[in-house]
């Protein structure tokens, strides 16, 4: 892989990204208590917001990342759809191993996104097929193992850290502990898919194959 940059040369934009990310994917803990947002209503329309604002604020900080890996995957599209192809393909298996050691579970975030597809499902949609996918991959993928890479000095050391992060961040820790079978499937889960992305944005070097198996996947799932 290349020498991890940042738009200014430096690693601020991928530590700024990632911080964005936090800020905004953890404001509900604030939100909440404040009357305006304290109904369901109000609940959906902010994490709505901070959803969108997020990934706005992210696309802008890596545009210049974005317009390289997008000549990178216009150039070599046979090759990269190729790369993606084999990665969903590595995608269904590991689903049916996990299904198939261990039984079917939900966990709280899983819970949270079925409400939501049942009561709001075009915002459900859009929210899981379009904005998580660009957002996530952005921090996990291209911000993580850009700065992990050179900082770990091995490769295999920051996709398993980072994938481990990927999966921890889809643990709702204020609806239920981590410690319950649920919850540690769910991060299982979500940590092998994780370095399936992972290793598929290495191979093809552009962050919009990624994008695109994590859209598929989040519509199909």
């Amino acid at each position: 892989m290349e020498k991890a940059h940042s738009n200014d040369g430096s690693y601020s934009s991928y530590w700024i990204v990632i911080l964005v990310f936090l800020i905004f994917q953890y404001s509900n803990l604030y939100m909440m208590n404040v009357s305006l947002f304290s109904s369901q209503i109000g609940k959906l329309f902010w994490g709505t917001f901070a959803e969108v604002a997020e990934t706005i604020i992210v696309v802008c900080l890596l545009r210049s990342d974005l317009k390289k890996d997008w000549r990178q995957f216009t150039t070599n599209k046979l090759r990269i759809l190729e790369i993606i192809l084999i990665g969903i393909i590595a995608l269904v298996a590991w689903n049916l191993i996990r299904n198939n050691i261990f039984p079917m579970t939900q966990n709280a975030n899983d819970h949270a996104i079925s409400d939501l597809y049942s009561q709001y499902p075009v915002i459900a949609l859009i929210l899981g097929s379009i904005v998580a996918p660009v957002v996530e991959e952005l921090v996990f993928r291209k911000s993580m193992l850009q700065l992990f890479i050179p900082l770990f000095h091995s490769k295999i050391i920051a996709v398993i850290f980072s994938s481990l992060l990927f999966g921890l961040a889809h643990w709702n820790f204020t609806q239920a502990s981590l410690f319950n079978q649920a919850e540690i499937l769910g991060v299982v889960l979500r940590t092998g898919i994780g370095i399936i992305f992972a290793c598929v944005y290495l191979k093809s070097k552009s962050i919009y194959s990624t994008m695109i198996m994590h859209a598929l996947w989040n519509f199909l799932d």
